[in-house]
């Protein structure tokens, strides 16, 4: 399981980030998300944020000690970012049977850093979001958005 994170990590990143991957295409060492201990499930989607930083969205609990329900963040160079916390609660996000995620949706990273995140969910934390829910880019809950 981790060794497939970490390979998709490593190849979305040599892709798609700047300064990640050298100019001949290889895998920037330095990005290590072992050195956070093992990924308790399934990770679903990869984003990179504006400031380089790294979501990973799935069915977990989190990595190692560190508890990130469906939500993580990592910094550049693949450690866990403690100051970033899931709004969710663990088995908030349903994936049995939905597709949603498999086809591309989930979370999106909007123009001004915030995370749009959609699925199959009745609440996010303890507020009854229904479906959709708008996240600032440190995972806190954007009350302004109505859907």
């Amino acid at each position: 399981m981790q060794i497939r994170l970490v390979i998709l990590l490593a190849f979305i990143l040599v892709i798609s980030r700047k300064g990640l991957a050298q100019q001949t295409g290889d895998i920037d060492t330095n990005f290590r998300i072992s050195r956070n201990g093992v990924l308790a499930g399934t990770v679903y989607k990869v984003l990179v944020q504006p400031d380089q930083k790294v979501l990973a969205f799935g069915n977990f609990t989190g990595i190692g000690t560190w508890n990130s329900p469906h939500l993580l963040r990592f910094h550049p160079d693949g450690l866990v970012d403690t100051t970033f916390r899931s709004p969710f609660w663990v088995g908030q996000v349903k994936f049995k049977g939905n597709t949603l995620f498999l086809e591309g949706n989930g979370p999106q990273i909007l123009d001004d850093g915030k995370l749009l995140v959609s699925g199959k969910f009745d609440s996010v934390g303890s507020d009854s979001i229904r479906g959709i829910v708008l996240l600032s880019p440190e995972g806190k809950i954007d009350t302004s958005f109505k859907a």
